[in-house]
């Protein structure tokens, strides 16, 4: 009998590339869920507020209502007396005046000043421009992560340079904190400083660094002095003229309560001083020796944080604004501070909050150039 070279004897074991296919069942497909079913959607707390902005930034009236309501939450007041017992000024038609006036009875019957705006008692006060144009700055400043300078600005509202960057100062005023009313940082405080300003000159530096004398001219420079909770992320900014120890004691002293806190810096010799008031004591960082985290039992000494910081105002500065004088150093330092602490903050609730933030300041146009 004779064997087929193709038929397997019996008993013998094929190689696996040898073998015979098997039949796998074929897996059922899982049903797909239907293109109309969808999730849930979930509204955003400030969906309301984004939605109102595009009218509010192209119509008058939309922004005088928009800002009123965000600023009175539907129950306006008197900004001179805090009357509520207000109402609105119309004409013979029964529309709004002109200038969208209010008319406080208390204030009338005191024969004080009786008409005001949404605009008296804030960074808009006696502003001529159009409020759509306040909220298009407000709306642009609050929602850009590296700033907004004032060419952009003017691109998009076709309003003149000058006239954008003193409104940029008014809302960087609005966004500066007084610390003083406000409860001392307590913890783990990592304090560093930056300086702001002009670079040296191409030419000037060649021939400084052939003299061998210093390259920079820190006459021209504003340091700035940042103060982190490494806790909660809070930014506290300063700018001083002279990084003493006693000006950096000065400073912290006013932000920082030393009997609850421990300080961390590098090695800049002007700390030393002030460290020794801080009752947790003070850890330092060399970064000469390219030291920049070192853990202490349960405290991680770095200055990171305030880096960090510095960073992002740095590459605004180079980035959007270009061109900044050392005079206006703060208002660019309280900018950066605001959006930091509100890094967590939505859009529309930042913008709640610069809104909130105008209101009892005022900064001149002389104030401005003489800061």
């Amino acid at each position: 009998m004779t064997h087929n070279d193709d038929e397997p004897i019996k008993g013998q074991q094929l190689p696996p590339f040898a073998q015979p296919e098997r039949k796998r069942k074929a897996k059922e497909p899982k049903p797909r869920p239907s293109l109309h079913h969808s999730r849930k959607r979930v509204a955003r707390p400030d969906e309301d507020i984004i939605a109102a902005l595009p009218e509010a930034c192209a119509n008058e009236t939309a922004a005088v209502e928009f800002i009123e309501m965000m600023r009175w939450g539907g129950t306006p007041v008197c900004p001179r007396c805090a009357s509520p017992k207000v109402a609105q000024m119309k004409d013979a038609s029964g529309k709004r005046s002109a200038r969208y006036l209010w008319r406080c009875y208390e204030c009338k019957a005191a024969k004080r000043a009786e008409q005001f705006t949404v605009r008296v008692g804030s960074v808009f006060e006696d502003s001529r421009l159009p409020m759509r144009v306040w909220t298009t700055a407000m709306w642009m400043t609050a929602k850009a992560k590296n700033g907004c300078s004032a060419l952009e600005l003017s691109r998009a509202t076709h309003r003149t340079h000058k006239t954008c960057l003193f409104v940029l100062h008014r809302l960087r005023w609005a966004m500066a904190t007084d610390w003083s009313p406000e409860p001392k940082m307590e913890g783990n405080i990592v304090a560093d400083e930056t300086y702001l300003g002009p670079k040296t000159r191409q030419r000037v530096h060649a021939r400084r660094s052939r003299q061998g004398g210093n390259t920079t001219d820190w006459t021209k420079k504003r340091a700035v002095l940042a103060v982190i909770n490494q806790q909660t992320g809070e930014v506290r900014t300063r700018t001083v003229e002279r990084v003493t120890a006693k000006t950096l004691t000065m400073h912290l002293l006013e932000t920082v309560d030393p009997r609850a806190s421990r300080l961390l810096t590098d090695k800049e010799p002007a700390y030393i001083t002030t460290g020794r008031t801080f009752a947790l004591g003070h850890h330092r960082v060399d970064h000469s020796v390219k030291e920049y985290v070192r853990h202490d039992g349960d405290v991680c000494v770095t200055t990171n944080p305030c880096e960090a910081f510095f960073s992002r105002l740095k590459r605004a500065l180079v980035g959007t604004f270009h061109s900044v004088s050392v005079k206006h150093a703060h208002r660019y330092a309280s900018e950066f501070e605001f959006k930091s602490n509100t890094a967590k903050m939505s859009d529309g609730a930042r913008f709640t909050a610069l809104v909130k933030r105008a209101v009892g300041k005022r900064l001149t146009y002389a104030e401005q150039i003489g800061a």
